[in-house]
C-alpha cells in the first residue's frame, strides 16, 4: 500500500491545478446550472491531510503544489507546477515524502510528470480536457497515463449532488501488468463558487482488501 500512495497523492496534486480558493463552510447549499471542472480548486495551495485505514492506522500528511511558470519540454511551452507530498501513519512513525513536476498543457491537465525518483509518466489521451459545462449527472473519461515505472493509470469521472451540494468525483485505478493495484476516489465537494470546499480521498487495495480514507482542509 505504501509503496504507490505517494504516486497517486501527486496525481491529486495535478487535479487541483486550476484556480479559486474556499474554505468557508458556512454557506447554505446550492447547485448551479452547469460547473468548470477545470476550474475547481488554486494554482497554489496546501492542503493538510488527516485519515484512517482499515488496519487501525491513523495518517496524516499535507499536498502542496507550486506554480514555476512557463517551461518548455521538446520545443513545446507548458506551466510547471511543483507538488510536494508527505505522509505519516502516525502509530508506527512510518513517513515519507516526494515531490513531482507536472507539465500542465494548453487544457489544463498534467500531459507529462517526472518524479524526484525519476519516474516519467504521459498522458496517452492527449489532447485531453474536462467539460467548462459540467451539469449535475455528467459523466465521462479522465486522463489516463503510461509511467516509466510499469505502472499504467485511467480514470473517469462524475458531477453528483449530495446533500444539497454538487460533488466532482474522481476515480483512477492504477495497474501493474494487468493487475489492479489500488484505486483512487477523489470526491471534491465545491461551494457556492464551484470551487473546492473540502476534499475526500479513499484508497482501496484489492490484494490485501486495506481501505485508507484521507480528508483535507485547506
Amino acid at each position: 500500500m505504501k509503496k504507490y500512495l505517494l504516486s497517486s497523492l501527486v496525481v491529486v496534486g495535478v487535479l487541483f491545478s486550476g484556480c479559486g480558493d474556499s474554505s468557508d463552510t458556512s454557506e447554505q447549499p446550492f447547485l448551479s446550472s452547469s460547473y468548470n471542472l477545470t476550474n475547481i480548486s488554486k494554482d497554489t495551495f496546501d492542503i493538510s491531510l488527516t485519515g484512517t485505514d482499515t488496519q487501525g492506522g491513523n495518517w496524516k500528511g499535507s499536498i502542496a503544489v507550486q506554480d514555476r511558470g512557463t517551461d518548455y519540454l521538446n520545443g513545446v511551452a507548458y506551466r510547471l507546477m511543483e507538488s510536494y507530498v508527505y505522509l505519516m501513519e502516525t502509530n508506527s512513525g512510518y513517513s515519507n515524502s516526494g515531490i513531482t513536476k507536472s507539465y500542465i498543457n494548453s487544457n489544463g491537465q498534467g500531459a507529462h510528470m517526472v518524479t524526484d525518483t525519476g519516474v516519467i509518466c504521459d498522458m496517452i489521451n492527449n489532447p485531453f480536457s474536462l467539460p467548462t459545462n459540467a451539469e449535475i449527472g455528467d459523466f465521462g473519461e479522465g486522463a489516463d497515463y503510461v509511467c516509466s515505472d510499469g505502472s499504467e493509470m485511467k480514470s473517469n469521472w462524475q458531477l453528483k449532488a449530495e446533500k444539497g451540494y454538487a460533488q466532482y468525483i474522481y476515480t483512477m485505478d492504477t495497474t501493474v501488468s494487468g493487475s489492479l493495484m489500488y484505486t483512487n476516489t477523489t470526491t471534491i465537494t465545491l461551494d457556492n463558487n464551484g470551487q473546492a470546499k473540502s476534499l475526500n480521498m479513499v484508497y482501496f487495495y484489492p490484494s490485501n482488501g486495506v481501505k485508507l480514507t484521507l480528508n483535507g482542509t485547506h
